[in-house]
């Protein structure tokens, strides 16, 4: 399956100095201090010891058997761990939503490997898909940009259930970019904010949007459910009832979203999606 992806936006990222850090410090600007901010030492090697050294770094154990002074030598890495979770199930093949996921998922993957972010993948119907787990080599990119090539959107949804299978692979606490058209039980979602944000992850969503699904259909069409490939002659009360809950759907997220301090960023199908990722992320 091809994807919506345009190598531009890469240039940009560069340009701009754009960071997983800073995206995540624009959301919680006034919130609260991100568990991720601050950098851990990682020991790489050891070198002889040079005047001016900070002497809590000399290796005293290595002093003790050769009597010789050398210092450890670190280096600064990231405590951001990133999952980019992604819908995969036939709902999202309706008016391009799973090319349009597929492609903010890859730019987002971009971004974590020009951050120096681990970044895994997680794709789901209604259990898990496909999965790799975080991190932050170039070949480790190829694959992720394979699997979203790979895989098809296919099944139903089964939100919770898939984040089960999730929470089993997430070990440390870390940032979950959830990219789906969010079309399951409302419950569902609760139940999933709930417990990871209990967990002491951030999260990060964008739902991805068809006009279709929300604009005045005609009476008489054949509607097909994407999932079951039910379809049913739809009647002019049908269509109404079904904008209306449509609507009220992503408007109670919007709700949801917020309540958790979770900013609330729409994709749609029919605008260029260059042009929206930019306007994230100068917002």
């Amino acid at each position: 399956m091809t994807f919506t992806f345009n190598a531009e936006i890469i240039e940009f990222l560069r340009k701009k100095g754009i960071t997983v850090e800073k995206i995540l410090d624009g959301y919680l600007h006034g919130k609260h201090r991100s568990p991720f901010f601050g950098h851990s030492l990682e020991f790489k090697d050891l070198r002889a010891y040079e005047k001016g050294d900070d002497i809590k770094f000399i290796d005293w154990r290595l002093y003790g058997r050769t009597e010789k002074f050398f210092v450890k030598k670190y280096e600064e890495e990231t405590n951001i761990r990133v999952y980019i979770i992604l819908d995969v199930s036939r709902s999202m093949s309706l008016d391009r939503k799973g090319e349009v996921g597929r492609g903010v998922a890859a730019i987002f993957a971009f971004l974590s490997y020009l951050s120096r972010d681990a970044c895994g993948l997680f794709l789901f119907n209604e259990r898990e898909v496909f999965f790799r787990p975080p991190s932050t080599t170039y070949s480790n990119l190829q694959n992720l940009m394979k699997a979203l090539e790979d895989f098809r959107d296919s099944g139903k949804t089964d939100f919770l259930n898939a984040m089960l299978d999730l929470e089993k692979r997430i070990k440390k606490r870390s940032l979950l970019i959830t990219v789906s058209d969010f079309l399951c039980e409302f419950a569902q979602l609760q139940k999933f904010l709930r417990f990871f944000k209990s967990k002491g992850h951030e999260i990060l969503v964008f739902p991805i949007i068809s006009r279709r699904e929300l604009e005045e259909l005609q009476p008489g069409i054949l509607l097909r459910d994407s999932e079951s490939s039910e379809e049913i002659a739809a009647t002019r009360e049908m269509l109404f009832n079904y904008r209306k809950r449509i609507k009220e759907h992503y408007f109670d997220l919007n709700d949801l979203f917020t309540h958790y301090g979770i900013k609330y960023n729409e994709f749609y199908t029919d605008l260029d999606l260059t042009l929206q990722v930019r306007k994230f992320l100068e917002i």
